[in-house]
């Protein structure tokens, strides 16, 4: 079972680091880390929490699409 799992990890790196490979998604994610790292740092962590929930949310979906679009 734990080789399967450690297969699984690497192959969900895979996938996110060829998602990286799209520089205007790299760009977007890194403007939503600095949303919710100022919200965190601003003490609004109702609203952080809120944040990365959606920000989950839509990479699950995003990456949903990708590996439908792979085949």
């Amino acid at each position: 079972m734990r080789g399967h799992l450690n297969a699984v990890d690497r192959l969900r790196r895979l996938t996110d680091y060829r998602q990286m490979l799209d520089r205007n998604s790299a760009r977007e994610r890194c403007r939503e880390h600095i949303e919710l790292l100022d919200l965190i740092l601003a003490g609004k962590n109702v609203e952080a929490s809120r944040y990365m929930a959606r920000h989950l949310e839509d990479l699950g979906r995003l990456k949903t699409v990708a590996r439908e679009l792979r085949g």
